[in-house]
């Protein structure tokens, strides 16, 4: 049964979205990744059944459409591995962003083991396989990425408000 919501608020990406448009770092043209829940609800402002935005993404760096399922601890193994390898290297960006995700699952699972057996679902680029970024259970995301543009997106979200 589909869950029914009389709205979702998307203030926070709304506010986000204006802001990058505004400042000229993407257009309304611009290509997103959009990260959606895997289960659809009834949104009485919008009049119909959508899969609520959980996150989105610009276009670079690319990113693979998979998102991939594992146990925390699986995902937490992979991001010191890739850390280590990444410490060796120039590419400080792709260091960092791992080094946040090794920081919250170390946070996730601090004082509670037991959610090192959770699953996880981890978002890679695609090019290099680098985590990007890591939903746990309770955000319900779904296993594809999908595209949309900025201007679209934007429209979606107001319609939902």
């Amino acid at each position: 049964m589909t869950q029914k919501y009389p709205s979702i608020d998307y203030t926070d990406m709304i506010s986000d979205l204006k802001e990058d448009i505004s400042s000229e770092f993407i257009t309304e043209d611009s290509m997103l990744y959009v990260v959606r829940q895997k289960e659809e609800v009834y949104v009485e402002s919008k009049g119909e059944n959508v899969f609520p935005v959980i996150d989105y993404f610009y276009d670079r760096p690319a990113l693979k459409e998979d998102i991939v399922t594992m146990k925390v601890a699986d995902a937490k193994k992979l991001c010191f591995e890739i850390l280590e390898q990444l410490t060796d290297t120039e590419d400080d960006s792709f260091a960092a962003a791992v080094k946040l995700l090794t920081e919250d699952l170390k946070s996730y699972t601090a004082g509670n083991p037991k959610r090192n057996s959770r699953s996880c679902k981890v978002l890679f680029e695609d090019n290099s396989g680098i985590p990007m970024m890591i939903y746990y259970d309770d955000t319900g995301a779904a296993d594809k990425l999908a595209s949309i543009s900025a201007g679209e997106l934007l429209k979606e979200l107001k319609d939902c408000m």
